[in-house]
């Protein structure tokens, strides 16, 4: 192999590591699958301030409350607690679907 070879493939290697996307160990965003049999699924907003539920083919958008990083996102009415890879979606004061894990 000439020494332009060898360079096209080390840098080729190299780039190849820089472009690479790595999903972050802890993020939320993905289907729920609960205890009872039911699912929801979970965005959340790229700056962090809010988190799309969906639920019996509802979409509910639920602002942070506290900080980001406290994992608790609610309107008042609908509130998705976030805990590692488990989840908990309260809805009227309510537990609509506990034991929930992302998939």
């Amino acid at each position: 192999m000439s020494w332009r070879g060898a360079l096209t493939v080390v840098l080729g290697l190299t780039l190849a590591g820089c472009v690479q996307v790595v999903q972050k160990p802890g993020d939320p965003q993905g289907l729920y699958m609960c205890e009872d049999g039911k699912a929801f699924s979970v965005d959340i907003s790229q700056d962090g301030a809010s988190a799309i539920v969906t639920h019996e083919n509802r979409r509910v958008v639920l602002p942070v409350t506290g900080g980001a990083t406290d994992g608790k996102y609610s309107d008042g009415r609908t509130t998705l607690y976030l805990d590692g890879p488990r989840a908990l979606l309260d809805v009227g004061g309510q537990i609509l679907a506990r034991g929930c894990v992302k998939r």
